[in-house]
């Protein structure tokens, strides 16, 4: 007899080499290593730390950052995502870039890179900020011109400077909780090239800003930054120092304030239901006396709210031809607009009853009632659309 051939069921060394392998590749899809690159621990005060995430293998989409812990005192200056190669492979990088505002020990972090579904948390980053012997003694700072404050409320502030050097270029970073925008005679072009010597003991004017702060409460004023050539020929960077001030909240706009009370009356509800007679509106529109404001406004509700308005339409546009007016607004018929879907509900219900009650041979007379309903609902589609509903008057923007 032949003896049937049994092989051993199992896995050779070949299959854990081919499962290690793609354990491997499923790993290095599903796992993203982040490498961080720091350009100094110690930076000197006015210098840029810059601080690169390195994601492989991934597109800049996939990856999403995030970061907290960081000091007031630094300001961030530069930030982006890009895709880069390394080699034969491709890598995405997170930079930050911050300038230290003050010297000390600070902690930069924790920070959070995602990936492919996946979240790695970086430990902070520490750093000590040491204050360069020639940049001790340069200064920028803000002065709050104008006295008045509030919400909404330009405010004059100006920026001071004390240190030795050439100006190369001011500069003030816009906040998110002000408008910032540069004063007529803010000054700060003519700044550029300027000489100051700090040994005058006296701060220099650099430029002006107008200030317009949108929350209430303590707000920090701008950032600036200011760039310079020392004696010794290194171009250096200083920030302003952190102020704050408190502003306290206006009202945008108060009721109280006069408002003429023909156009008042023109958008409201008429409240005497009087309305002017042909020849008051008529005569006194021919003859330019009277408040023509008050009767056209009352002719405009009158044609408003009337089932029959063509008569009120009449006599408005006859008196805003008498006045010289040009094309106006249009009134909308607004009393049909409850008729209008009332009816087209009532003969719809109609027609459908009908069909329902009567024979075949007498049913095509309900198409009638259908179309009436469908008529009915398009006008008062349209008058619904055409009617802005409450209008009022803007005093400012």
């Amino acid at each position: 007899m032949e003896k049937r051939d049994r092989r051993r069921v199992g896995f050779g060394r070949r299959d854990r080499l081919l499962i290690l392998s793609l354990s491997f590749g499923v790993a290095r899809i599903f796992a993203a290593p982040v490498e961080t690159q720091v350009s100094s621990f110690e930076p000197l005060v006015g210098e840029t730390v810059r601080v690169e995430f390195i994601v492989r293998d991934v597109v800049p989409d996939g990856v999403i950052y995030a970061e907290s812990g960081i000091p007031p005192s630094f300001t961030l200056t530069a930030g982006r995502k890009e895709r880069v190669r390394q080699g034969d492979a491709l890598a995405t990088v997170v930079t930050r870039e911050w300038v230290a505002g003050e010297a000390g020990s600070y902690t930069l972090g924790p920070f959070e890179i995602s990936a492919f579904g996946q979240t790695t948390e970086i430990s902070p980053i520490r750093l000590t900020v040491a204050a360069a012997p020639s940049v001790e003694a340069a200064r920028l700072s803000w002065k709050i011109a104008s006295e008045k404050r509030g919400t909404g409320i330009a405010s004059r502030i100006e920026l001071f400077a004390s240190f030795t050097g050439t100006v190369r270029a001011v500069s003030c970073f816009p906040p998110e909780d002000a408008i910032v925008e540069r004063a007529p005679s803010g000054g700060t072009t003519s700044a550029v090239g300027r000489r100051i010597d700090a040994s005058a003991d006296i701060p220099v004017l650099l430029g002006a800003w107008d200030w317009t702060p949108l929350v209430a409460g303590r707000v920090r004023l701008p950032s600036a930054e200011l760039t310079y050539v020392g004696n010794d020929g290194l171009e250096r960077t200083i920030l302003s120092e952190a102020v704050e001030a408190y502003i306290p909240s206006v009202p945008v706009a108060s009721s109280e304030k006069a408002v003429p009370s023909s156009v008042r009356k023109a958008f409201s509800e008429a409240t005497d239901g009087k309305r002017a007679s042909d020849a008051s509106v008529s005569v006194a529109a021919k003859a330019g006396t009277g408040d023509q404001s008050e009767r056209l406004a009352r002719l405009r509700r009158d044609e408003y709210a009337s089932l029959l308005p063509w008569r009120a339409r009449a006599e408005r546009l006859e008196a805003e031809s008498a006045l010289g007016f040009g094309a106006t607004l249009p009134v909308i018929p607004a009393s049909w607009k409850p008729i209008g879907v009332i009816g087209a509900v009532l003969a719809f219900s109609a027609g459908f009853a009908l069909r329902l009650l009567l024979r075949n041979s007498r049913r095509r007379w309900t198409y009638s009632l259908f179309f009436v309903s469908a008529a009915l609902a398009v006008f008062a589609i349209t008058v619904y659309t055409r009617d802005p509903g409450p209008a009022g008057v803007l005093r400012g923007a």
